[in-house]
């Protein structure tokens, strides 16, 4: 009876292996047969079958993540049937991750709070301390440095414990990771090339480390602007990481090179290396990474052909989500306003000024609020170099000194930052509100513009002209309804309805429909911009 039902539970979990292979992703359906069999096959023992799928998620979870979800999902239903809870974890923890490198940060985190609570049950601290490394990652993407920072040091005291090599260079380059993100940028080499050392000296290549590393350096030297380094790391880097096909990191191997040659005046080359990064990101379907990409290309191409960047640029506010980053937002909408200034498009700027100015204000604050925790995490730096014994006696006492009065003025500067924040805002807000009524003037100069031309009694719609230019055959109410504003072009709704012989609902869907046919892209006046679209087109040309 056993027998019989352990032959039914192996026929539903081959089912449900197969219904996740051709639904949820089809990318897994690549895995090997001998690969697969191995974890299929109920005669190996359930050691062998879970450390093989646990394989297939160290070499595919960067390359592949949909196809690792998909196969988690497997990894948790064996083991919840053969009651493990060890493996339900692991299958956690590997779908978290995943999750992770798609860009998913709050499913990430959710799963992994689900694995958490079943270690725990356990008594697990070895495997507890690598959870922890990775809510610090998660930590570290959100912008909560100094949980990023607890979290990596928590989970450093065990790892050293269990003299586990590989993982401490990791959680190492992880806190430079922190500095890097703080711009301490000594203080994140140092770290950096202690995960290095570590690497070379015991010969570790799994886990893409010592490519992570040239990766973060790359970062440091393009932050000092030294470009030829940045380059000459970003290429290593990317050799390294081909090895076990990491296409997330290597998306960022390539956004640095493109930036770089950006830098260098490399237009081209930065180009094609960003189209790189952009193709590996939309591979893993990373959506933050991708906007960021977008963003980019449209920057690239600003200059030699604005019209193509703000197209760009417009497409890229429909991926916009809510956990989107502000620093992203204002980016975007810095890109925008831009373009619309440049394309003339006063009122469009207007609104994508408005909507910049309150991103950037937020990242301002939120940049602000990092000086605290860069005093905070400094002090680690310092009781390391103590510990390192590569300073003398006085240089100690000097430090431990420091490290006291930084205590007693966190507060003090806590105070300071909020004061200072509240005047620059203020300030902001001021020099905002000027350049707000510069373009409000802007508008009120295209009304006043418009009201000349059409005042000059002497002027006639051409309808043919207009006609031909917008490609559309107007009816006999949009033909009317430009004559009226022809005349008065702040006359209400209700007013053309009068004149007209239609109703209000008639005149706003006729009004719509015209203002796609002359391409009015006015937020406000756009029905000034819509009879001057009109009269340019009549004086293109003295003939038809």
């Amino acid at each position: 009876m056993n027998k019989i039902h352990s032959i039914i539970n192996f026929k539903k979990l081959f089912i449900l292996l197969v219904i996740i292979l051709n639904v949820e992703d089809l990318q897994a359906q690549k895995l090997s047969d001998s690969t697969r069999s191995i974890w299929t096959n109920e005669n190996n023992s359930d050691s062998l079958r879970f450390k093989s799928i646990s394989n297939y998620y160290y070499k595919y979870t960067y390359a592949q993540p949909d196809s690792v979800i998909a196969i988690t999902n497997y990894h948790y239903a064996l083991a919840k049937s053969k009651k493990s809870t060890k493996e339900m974890a692991t299958a956690l923890n590997e779908r978290s991750y995943a999750y992770y490198i798609k860009g998913d940060l709050n499913k990430s985190t959710d799963i992994l709070h689900q694995s958490i609570d079943l270690f725990k049950t356990i008594n697990d601290p070895k495997n507890l301390a690598v959870i922890q490394s990775n809510l610090g990652n998660i930590y570290l993407e959100q912008k909560e440095y100094l949980k990023a920072f607890n979290s990596f040091n928590e989970s450093l005291i065990t790892i050293r414990q269990e003299n586990l090599k590989t993982s401490e260079a990791r959680l190492l380059a992880k806190i430079g990771d922190i500095y890097n993100k703080l711009d301490e940028l000594d203080l994140a080499m140092d770290y950096y090339n202690d995960s290095e050392e570590i690497c070379i000296a015991r010969e570790i290549t799994k886990k893409n480390q010592i490519g992570l590393i040239y990766l973060k350096k790359s970062e440091i030297y393009f932050k000092k602007e030294l470009l030829d380094l940045s380059i000459e790391y970003a290429e290593k880097a990317d050799e390294e990481l081909k090895k076990s096909n990491n296409k997330s990191n290597r998306s960022e191997c390539y956004l640095l090179l493109a930036k770089s040659y950006n830098k260098l005046g490399k237009n081209k080359k930065a180009l094609n290396y960003l189209d790189k990064s952009l193709g590996l990101t939309k591979e893993i379907n990373n959506q933050s990474k991708i906007i960021e990409a977008l963003i980019l290309k449209s920057y690239f191409t600003l200059e030699s052909n604005p019209i193509e960047a703000k197209k760009q640029a417009e497409k890229i506010v429909k991926l916009l989500k809510k956990e989107t980053s502000n620093e992203i937002k204002a980016n975007l909408y810095n890109l925008l306003y831009t373009c619309y200034k440049k394309s003339k498009q006063t009122g469009l700027a207007l609104s994508m000024y408005e909507k910049y100015n309150v991103y950037k204000d937020t990242v301002q604050l939120e940049k602000n609020k990092l000086l605290i925790i860069k005093e905070t995490i400094r002090n680690d730096y310092e009781n390391r170099l103590i510990n390192k014994n590569i300073i003398n006696e006085k240089e100690k006492a000097i430090i431990r000194v420091k490290y006291e009065y930084r205590i007693y003025t966190m507060i003090a500067l806590t105070i300071f930052i909020f004061i200072i924040s509240t005047y620059i805002i203020r300030i902001k807000n001021i020099t905002n509100r000027k350049k707000l009524d510069s373009l409000l003037a802007k508008i009120n100069l295209l009304k006043h513009q418009s009201n000349v031309l059409i005042d000059t009694k002497k002027f006639k719609l051409n309808r043919k002209k207009i006609e031909l230019t917008i490609n559309k055959k107007l009816n006999e109410t949009d033909w009317n309804i430009l004559l009226i504003l022809l005349k008065n072009p702040e006359a209400t709704n209700k007013e053309i309805s009068e004149q007209a012989f239609l109703s209000i609902d008639g005149i706003g869907s006729a009004l719509r429909r015209m203002y796609i046919y002359f391409d009015v892209k006015e937020t406000n006046y756009k029905k000034v911009s819509l009879i001057k679209n009109a009269i340019e087109i009549c004086n293109l040309s003295k003939t038809i």
